[in-house]
């Protein structure tokens, strides 16, 4: 964390420009307001996806697609080089892409601490005010109106994501190639987990109702959640109410992100 600091720092305060344009950002979906309810009400979840409660959603804006290596990796070399020219010995720390290539597939092995570096680079390039979405936000926009196990029913199929329940990958796969839900989103589902900005908590007692991200209690310390199940999840841990507590420093194959954004 200490070096990727002071990576940013050196890249903020060397005056180099660091180009963002529409393929570092990506497309953003605009996401009405609405009211869901949010939980596990099919019956089929543990604990941590209850009590089911309503959730009122403002107006807002998520990435069609994961951030994808092309867009992570832009920001790592660009930060790695303009530390160098500010006498900072750093190389441009890319992460692993566990040898399965880069371009096009979802950034892995990218902790929540760095996707939150990441999000605050390219809000000092754009201008804009990108984050992480709210665990609610993302439910809402992951479920596009439906109160299924899944965004297309209540079994999982492996032509609608990318998971182990079916699929033989075995891998990641390029963003975007399964079909995107009803609210123009893909991978939603599969492909890898993504990072919210919410703490952890082990069940939604005391959750709030308005959309916000959950930022209180003890296990904000350490552990945040992620979304959506990855390509090694099996078909209970793809379900669109299933959440995931897991330390901020935590890197692997099947951890990534998108971009959410105020309307």
């Amino acid at each position: 964390m200490q070096r990727a600091t002071l990576a940013i720092l050196a890249a903020l305060l060397s005056g180099v420009a660091l180009s963002a344009n529409n393929d570092q950002i990506g497309e953003m979906v605009s996401i009405k307001a609405g009211e869901f309810m949010m939980g596990d009400s099919v019956g089929d979840g543990s604990r941590e996806e209850k009590p089911v409660h309503k959730v009122q959603i403002k107006a807002f804006k998520m990435g069609a697609r994961e951030v994808t290596f092309d867009q992570y990796d832009a920001y790592a070399r660009s930060v790695g080089d303009a530390a160098s020219k500010n006498n900072d010995h750093l190389n441009s720390n890319l992460p692993d892409d566990n040898g399965w290539g880069r371009g096009k597939r979802p950034a892995i092995n990218i902790s929540w601490e760095e996707a939150h570096m990441y999000i605050e680079w390219l809000n000092k390039q754009t201008g804009q005010k990108f984050r992480l979405p709210t665990e609610a936000e993302w439910e809402y926009a992951a479920r596009a109106g439906a109160a299924t196990n899944f965004p297309w029913g209540n079994k999982f199929s492996d032509t609608n994501a990318n998971g182990s329940s079916a699929s033989p990958l075995g891998k990641t796969s390029e963003v975007g190639i399964f079909p995107p839900n009803k609210f123009g989103l893909y991978d939603m589902i599969g492909n890898v987990n993504e990072w919210v900005e919410d703490c952890y908590h082990d069940s939604y007692v005391g959750a709030p109702a308005d959309g916000s991200a959950w930022v209180v209690g003890e296990t904000c310390s350490g552990r945040r959640i992620s979304r959506g199940g990855s390509w090694y999840s099996d078909f209970t841990n793809l379900r669109v109410s299933q959440r995931n507590g897991i330390n901020i420093t935590s890197r692997n194959g099947n951890l990534g992100f998108r971009l959410a954004q105020d309307e």
